[in-house]
């Protein structure tokens, strides 16, 4: 596959692959909303469809959104912000290559900088096989920076595997 195809399966209400949706651990690399999505139909009407043709456009129109926050972004910064910010579902393990549904706040969280950070934008870092002793460092540097550092909130989303010890260890006094 090329890298810069996003290939979509297709999900229900309750983020399951839906049973018409294409699959694939290394060949499918996101799930999006697509059955009973209303739509457009002819005839100026509205009408309630399913499909791999309507999962597709959610990561499209959120590939969009993202581009208008960071205009100068490559094609590849936008595929890997949508695919680091899919909700890991655990139905979608070893069905496509991130495991994942299309989350659009996560995406866009990529690009979006906090208020008041000198930063340009956030940072997302994902583990992909965590193993034993591995560690992230958040630098100094990026907590509580800019004009409204004392009144800045940094926010860090951590998911764990059931069972697994995580260690926190701060060096800011808040």
């Amino acid at each position: 596959s090329l890298d810069n195809i996003i290939c979509v399966a297709a999900t229900d209400q309750n983020d399951a692959l839906a049973s018409f949706s294409n699959y694939g651990a290394t060949t499918v690399d996101l799930a999006a909303p697509g059955v009973s999505i209303l739509s457009t139909y002819r005839d100026n009407a509205y009408t309630s469809m399913s499909g791999t043709s309507m999962a597709a456009p959610h990561v499209s129109g959120v590939a969009t959104l993202a581009w208008s926050l960071a205009p100068d972004a490559t094609y590849q910064q936008v595929r890997d912000a949508l695919f680091v910010g899919v909700d890991l579902v655990p139905g979608l393990s070893g069905r496509n290559v991130t495991g994942g549904r299309l989350n659009a706040l996560n995406t866009l969280s990529v690009f979006a900088g906090d208020v008041g950070d000198t930063l340009s934008t956030s940072r997302a870092t994902r583990l992909a096989a965590p193993a034993p002793g591995d560690h992230l460092i958040v630098p100094s540097t990026s907590i509580g920076d800019g004009p409204f550092g004392d009144r800045d909130a940094d926010l860090y989303k951590i998911s764990g595997i059931a069972g697994s010890t995580l260690t926190a260890v701060t060096s800011q006094p808040a």
